[in-house]
């Protein structure tokens, strides 16, 4: 009985599942902003250099690099230790409150990561100790063969590992790392250090300044956009193993010609598509162009809300209250949470929309048990978050009954109606043109109709049939109607209504 590669690193959870690996990508990003943030501070205190080093430990532990076992599961759990021993003897000043000055900077966050670490190499040590049993059975000669195997493979890697692809790439980090964070940190450790003048004259920024201040804009929304084409990369395995019944969250990616594990470089969105040109590594079978549509998709419509809704201070919302700053500094650095929320809010909304469009374009019939769990979600959340629905049902009535209406019960009922409201669009819908399975229109309608609002989806239908009527005027429109559904062009009506849902509303 030879060892199985794949069984030996089955242990480590990051690697075999999905989420694992989603978990290492948020955890890896996590740690690297922390440990910027820290570091600018590091001058202050001992608790700055505790989490410094604690977040480099855990982006280190993401990359398995370091000891594993044993060894790397004490090294976490004592740099837990002194980050929470740190932070508790300058709690008295109120110098470093466990959740701030941001949440996911904050040492509270750091300790949740190495956390999570720590639970990974638990289980992954358990699973290898119940393996080993198992493999003590080998005869000497097949284990000599397989490391030598093995041997040769890693000498394999380790020639191609540093390709000049590679080295271009390591070398453009470190240089975005020196000019977004050694150049400010160690001027701001030189100004601490500097005789401060008596009085200040405002100065324009330099070049250099104004280069770093956009470079750190775009950044920023670089970093949505990458997290829309990984939801896109996500919703392509929901929509194809939900109504099969199939695991989207605990199993690990793999070809499907070959069954080959796909390797992290490969799983990256659009990059991987491109950088193998659209074909599988291994075997060399296409990878179907959906993949890589679906992955931008999900991309421009976080980059549309991101313009459009999260830096405005979502001033295409009708009702939203008003921010006189916005901006990417002023929302999102400056944290505003009720804009933030409401942008995932949306993006959520319009990504299951897809979610049930890809459906129906392989002609599957959503889960009802999806569907339920998708309009008990977004209906309740408003109710709960009010921020979530800030059209309210009671505008409409006189100013007397107005005020005799609970806003819990305003907004239940508001997002009732919408509900309802909606499966009425999708009922006209689907008489006026008969494009696909009802189960997927009535599902998206009804979605967007509690999200939303009856308002919203009233002009949004209205935006539908002006869309089937202008892809019907032509022969390919109508082809790709009949190849992507009803439900696809329910998704592009949403996108288009959104940057003027504040405009239109005002005819309501």
């Amino acid at each position: 009985m030879s060892i199985d590669t794949a069984e030996c690193t089955g242990s480590d959870p990051f690697r075999t599942t999905l989420v694992g690996e989603y978990i290492r990508v948020l955890l890896s990003v996590t740690a690297v902003a922390t440990a910027a943030f820290w570091l600018l501070t590091a001058m202050q205190g001992p608790v700055a250099v505790c989490l410094v080093v604690a977040n480099l430990a855990v982006l280190a532990t993401c990359m398995d690099r370091g000891p594993v076992g044993l060894l790397r599961m004490l090294g976490l759990v004592t740099l837990a230790v002194a980050v929470a021993v740190a932070v508790s003897l300058r709690l008295g000043a109120d110098d470093v409150p466990w959740w701030g000055p941001i949440w996911f900077l904050s040492p509270g966050s750091t300790l949740v990561s190495l956390g999570v670490l720590v639970a990974r190499d638990l289980l992954a040590m358990l699973s290898r100790r119940g393996r080993d049993g198992i493999e003590m059975q080998d005869s000497g000669e097949s284990i000599e063969i397989n490391r030598m195997s093995e041997k040769s493979s890693e000498d394999e890697g380790r020639a191609s590992a540093w390709s000049y692809r590679r080295i271009a790439i390591v070398l453009a980090c470190i240089g975005m790392a020196v000019y977004m964070i050694i150049i400010p940190s160690v001027s701001a450790v030189l100004d601490s250090l500097a005789e401060r003048p008596t009085s200040y004259a405002l100065e324009d920024l330099t070049v250099m300044e104004l280069v770093r201040v956009r470079t750190a804009k775009l950044a920023v929304f670089l970093v949505f956009a990458g997290f829309g084409a990984c939801l896109g990369s996500f919703l392509n395995v929901v929509a194809a193993s939900l109504p099969r019944g199939e695991s989207i969250a605990l199993r690990s990616s793999a070809c499907p010609q070959c069954h080959t594990p796909i390797g992290r470089i490969d799983n990256l969105p659009i990059f991987s598509y491109l950088n193998l040109g659209g074909r599988c590594r291994h075997c060399h079978a296409a990878i179907p162009v959906r993949y890589l549509a679906v992955e931008v998709l999900a991309m421009l419509i976080v980059s549309l809300l991101f313009f459009c809704e999260l830096i405005t201070g979502a001033a295409n919302v009708p009702g939203f209250p008003f921010y006189q700053f916005t901006g990417i500094v002023w929302i999102i650095l400056y944290t505003k949470w009720p804009v933030v929320g409401i942008f995932f809010f949306h993006v959520a909304m319009m990504c299951m929309v897809m979610t049930v469009a890809l459906m129906e374009r392989d002609r599957l019939r959503p889960p009802v048990w999806f569907t339920i769990a998708l309009w008990a979600f977004f209906a309740l959340l408003p109710v709960l978050v009010p921020t979530l629905r800030p059209i309210d049902f009671g505008r409409h009535l006189p100013s007397v009954l107005q005020l005799t209406i609970p806003g819990l019960a305003d907004r239940a009922v508001a997002g009732l109606l919408g509900g309802i409201v909606g499966w009425l669009m999708a009922l006209l819908a689907d008489r006026i043109v008969k494009l696909s399975r009802k189960r997927g229109l009535v599902t998206a309608f009804v979605l967007v109709g509690v999200a939303m609002g009856w308002q919203a989806v009233v002009t949004i239908t209205a935006i539908y049939l002006l869309i089937v009527w202008g892809l019907s005027l032509r022969s390919f429109g109508r082809r790709w109607m009949f190849r992507n559904g009803a439900t696809a062009v329910l998704l592009a009506a949403v996108i288009l209504h959104h940057p003027f849902w504040e405009m239109i509303d005002r005819c309501w």
